[in-house]
């Protein structure tokens, strides 16, 4: 693939947590259902 990441894992992860940390708490909830699936899923199957 010849590809480099062009920033450290340190400012990604920043750059990341500040967008979620932007968002209205609403956004981040409202799809917690599908996640509550998800998450019975791994449970589940392992």
């Amino acid at each position: 693939m010849n590809w480099q990441p062009t920033i450290s894992r340190a400012e990604g992860l920043k750059i990341t947590y500040d967008y979620f940390k932007s968002l209205p708490q609403e956004e981040i909830w409202k799809d917690l259902g599908v996640w509550e699936e998800v998450a019975e899923n791994v449970v589940e199957y392992g």
